[in-house]
């Protein structure tokens, strides 16, 4: 008996080298044997396991929940993982380029450390970057983690329509619960966010995993690295991919405590290879910037395995869709996970909700963009000003080297015969250097290169490339200016507003993809609302499942940030404003309301102690509590004062402003005048030479008319003079003719 590509899978067991013919001899009986399993591949060839796992499974395979793995068959296990491993190496092929760009990216955020060249080359002597990229980036993950993550939490729960007290405090109990869970009970959330939004910045799109986390037994929401979530070819968006893998290394301690724990079956995985070492150029790019170097020998305990966790569509022999007792050869959504090395099934559960007849895949991950351009292309500030960092860090390149060379100027000599040996001479003030010029004049031996420095036109260029990019990419400052103290604040918020318009929409993106990311936690927290209250000593909601789980069902979770404004400076803007209209209406506005809605836009969480409740007059109050109100009302009278200069600075800039259009406008009217002027002298001196041209043309015609009919006129004098003449002489013959006779 012959097989060819026999593979073991038994631990401890090499494996045989491919397309080698392997005789087995007495082993044909063996196989038959019940303690040897034997599995024939989808590409022909046999995996003989001698030592095969022989416990068997625990659970229900009809548990909606339950892992499948452990009851389908070895065969239809390996043919499964065969399939799905030969997609994902497709697929990641498929985004070699992408990953290629990111490294050019992170090329050009500068931060990695470098030392001048000693010598100039093609490229010059510095290696100084433009830190424009970076700039915008960095201003950008700090404008979005104060916006999006407050320090007080993230999440507010909607109550729309619900102005019962008891509403409100189940709506308030809601929210403080799910914040604290987010700050305090997952301390992983808020730095694991921060990092994103630098990635969502860098390079136009991040993504999000929100699952439940079996070992910390709680809702996770973790972000997920471009690199390693490898989509299908032609997808343009999450909900449109039809395979979806998350790749990730786990040691190997983390997946003996997966299996133990009952979410993973457990399957002999043998050594890992050496292939798992090796990581993508993504990887090898930050591993540089960061200085670690990879272990030159590493022990198998100590290296990190690769798991696939694929989200995908497949057939499941014997879980088929069935329709009338007949499969209709339906693929049905799964979640298949894959050791990588071994090529071991260690998961496959449904991935559709319970009872729900159309089979739609969960959602699972949750997708930021920056900017959604083209079908499949998100773009991130790396795109909108990767070239003109290119450009500005080659112009300061120029700039730094075209200084140094002009400083520290540097030329050519005659070839010298006497003894002079080296062509680097170096004179120190007030030292004067020998040189052997073997009798040749040093003012002809020495030749300087016309180095010079940078001038005033290429340094504005440099400029105007760094405004228009800080335009582009909304990193320039805006000024916010002063003006009157009653100067409306419409136009300064119309000026911010303009100035923040593409970060803005960033801003909504982000706050729409928020939302979708509290939604599927608050969906997992249905299923364990335990899970809100493990770190939670004191929750609001007294560990009252039922009331949760109503809270839960009937409330929204939205994120805090407003999405209509990208700011705190606008959000103030917005109380000067309502305080001005309630200032010049009194009676139109409920005031204590309109404090109290101006305090809280500010910050002051706890406006209510302020204010006097008593209608009789003000009650007496504590001399600290006294003061604190003081200090607080004065806190806010110095940030209104404060947000009042800036309103009048951007007043008077709005007027040098305007009178600087109204001067230009008026400019621009003279010269249309003047070109008006010239245009109508240049028609009246077309018009003049046309005329004079006439002129000349009818008195050239007159003249050469004239002189046509005195020709004319001579010609027939001279024919009757001749003819005169003739008939005279013919009378003088005729004469002389009758005379002789």
């Amino acid at each position: 008996m012959e097989h060819h590509n026999l593979r073991q899978s038994g631990p401890g067991q090499a494996s045989l080298p491919d397309e080698e013919t392997v005789n087995l001899g007495g082993l044909e009986e063996a196989v038959k044997d019940a303690s040897i399993l034997q599995v024939e591949l989808s590409d022909g060839s046999v995996s003989i396991n001698f030592a095969p796992h022989v416990k068997g499974p625990s659970g229900d395979d009809t548990d909606h929940d339950e892992n499948l793995a452990q009851f389908v068959d070895t065969g239809e296990l390996a043919n499964v993982a065969d399939n799905l491993l030969r997609h994902i190496r497709e697929d990641i092929t498929r985004q070699e380029q992408r990953l290629a760009d990111v490294v050019k990216g992170i090329d050009l955020l500068g931060i990695k450390l470098e030392e001048p060249r000693a010598e100039p080359n093609d490229e010059g002597i510095s290696v100084v970057r433009h830190p424009l990229l970076l700039e915008a980036v960095l201003r950008f993950q700090a404008n979005a983690r104060g916006e999006m993550l407050p320090a007080d939490g993230p999440v507010k729960v909607a109550n729309d329509g619900d102005d019962t007290v008891e509403l409100d405090a189940v709506a308030n109990a809601l929210e403080q619960d799910m914040n604290h869970y987010l700050t305090v009970g997952a301390p992983e959330y808020y730095p694991d966010t921060d990092r994103m939004f630098f990635t969502l910045g860098h390079g136009g799109e991040a993504y999000k995993k929100v699952y439940f986390h079996p070992i910390k037994r709680r809702p996770v929401s973790e972000t997920v690295d471009r690199k390693d979530l490898i989509l299908s070819d032609g997808a343009v968006s999450l909900e449109a991919c039809s395979r979806i893998t998350h790749r990730s290394k786990m040691r190997p301690s983390e997946i003996k405590r997966m299996q133990l724990a009952g979410v993973w079956r457990e399957a002999p995985l043998g050594p890992p290879a050496m292939s798992t070492m090796a990581t993508n150029t993504v990887d090898v790019a930050l591993q540089n910037i960061s200085g670690f170097d990879p272990k030159s020998t590493v022990e198998p305990e100590e290296v990190d395995r690769e798991i696939y966790e694929c989200y995908c569509e497949i057939d499941l022999r014997g879980y088929e869709h069935m329709e009338d007792g007949e499969t209709t050869g339906l693929a049905l959504p799964y979640r298949v996970t894959i050791d990588k090395d071994s090529k071991q099934i260690l998961e496959i559960r449904r991935w559709w909700e319970e009872g729900d007849d159309t089979y739609t895949r969960k959602e699972v991950f949750v997708e930021y963009v920056f900017v959604p351009a083209f079908p499949g292309v998100n773009l991130g500030l790396l795109h909108i000003l990767g070239n003109a960092t290119r450009a500005l860090t080659a112009a300061w390149r120029i700039a730094l080297d075209n200084g140094m060379l002009a400083n520290f100027p540097g030329g050519i000599m005659a070839r010298s015969t006497g003894k002079q040996q080296t062509t680097s001479i170096r004179v120190g003030p007030g030292q004067v250097a020998p040189m052997d010029s073997d009798g040749v004049p040093l003012k002809e031996a020495f030749l300087p290169l016309p180095y010079r420095d940078v001038t005033g036109g290429f340094v504005q260029i440099i400029q105007n490339v760094e405004q228009t990019s800080q335009r582009l990419g909304g990193t320039a400052e805006t000024a916010v200016g002063e003006g009157r103290s009653d100067a409306p604040v419409g136009t300064t918020i119309a000026l911010i507003d303009q100035a923040t318009k593409v970060l803005s929409a960033v801003h909504k993106r982000m706050h729409t993809a928020q939302q979708k990311e509290f939604g599927l936690l608050k969906e997992l927290f249905k299923k364990d609302p335990e899970a809100l209250w493990r770190s939670n000593r004191n929750p609001a909601f007294e560990r009252d499942v039922a009331r949760l789980e109503a809270a839960l069902e009937n409330k929204d979770i939205v994120p805090k940030a407003d999405p209509n404004t990208s700011s705190q400076t606008l959000r103030i803007q917005k109380a000067i404003a309502i305080y001005q209209m309630a200032k010049e209406n009194p009676a139109m506005f409920n005031q204590k309301e309109v404090y109290t809605r101006i305090m809280g836009m500010v910050g002051i969480e706890d406006a209510d102690s302020l204010f006097n409740n008593s209608p009789a007059g003000p009650p007496p109050m504590d001399p600290i509590k006294q003061m604190e109100a003081n200090a607080k009302l004065a806190g806010v009278q110095a940030k209104v004062a404060e947000m009042g200069s800036r309103q009048q600075i951007a007043a008077s800039q709005e007027q040098t402003k305007i009178a600087m259009a109204q001067a230009k406008m008026a400019e621009t009217r003279v010269r249309e005048k003047e070109v008006a002027i010239d245009a109508a002298n240049h028609a009246a001196d077309r018009r003049s030479k046309e005329a004079l041209a006439q002129a000349d043309l009818e008195q050239s015609m007159l003249v050469h008319s004239d002189k046509l009919m005195k020709d004319r006129a001579s010609m027939q004098a001279d024919d009757q003079y001749r003819q005169q003449e003739a008939e005279f002489k013919r009378q003088q013959a005729m004469q002389k003719l009758t005379g002789i006779e």
